[in-house]
């Protein structure tokens, strides 16, 4: 084989490897916007530690009370327990408590009479799942999926730190300033 010859071959090789890879990014079919977002609120690293879901609430409570706006910071497991834990025309999703509080109390998973968070989750979802919601700078809900605004699948777990309420279900609500995924 000449080396002219090796040379197109090579040059052709290339110009397709770069074909090929050029709209193989993760954001490559997002529209600027969705980028600005996820650019916003994606965190390389976890935000200050964690609370539980259900001290999470307990400060909404309170702080509702008060009148004033509670920050919370969670870890949670995109997961509705048995359910799709994505809204299809906002952007909100429901995460289960993933904090090492509730999981090593899952882990010792014990049979007293109101004592097992494991059984409770049962009988008191809302004590141990939460809404996140991801909004504008104008504090409206985006009219899409969470999915593709941050990229999550579910079953990942996240650390979320945002404003705190308890909505008209009894659910704890996070509006996410800060998301970031667990690797």
């Amino acid at each position: 084989m000449t080396s002219d010859r090796r040379w197109i071959l090579w040059s052709a090789a290339s110009i397709i490897c770069i074909a090929l890879t050029a709209g193989c990014g993760a954001d490559s079919n997002l529209d600027p916007a969705t980028i600005a977002i996820r650019n916003s609120l994606l965190a390389k690293q976890t935000p200050r530690p964690a609370t539980t879901i259900a001290d999470a609430r307990i400060a909404a409570l309170e702080s509702r009370l008060a009148e004033k706006v509670q920050e919370v910071t969670i870890t949670g497991t995109i997961d509705a327990n048995g359910h799709d834990p994505w809204e299809k025309e906002s952007s909100s999703f429901v995460v289960m408590d993933a904090s090492e509080e509730y999981l090593k109390a899952t882990a010792s998973h014990n049979h007293d009479d109101g004592d097992c968070p494991f059984c409770k989750q049962k009988s008191e979802p809302n004590q141990y799942m939460a809404v996140i919601e991801i909004v504008g700078d104008d504090g409206q809900i985006f009219s899409r999926s969470a999915q593709p605004i941050l990229g999550l699948k579910q079953k990942q777990t996240i650390t979320v730190r945002g404003d705190a309420k308890i909505n008209e279900l009894n659910m704890l609500v996070v509006t996410a300033k800060q998301v970031h995924v667990q690797r």
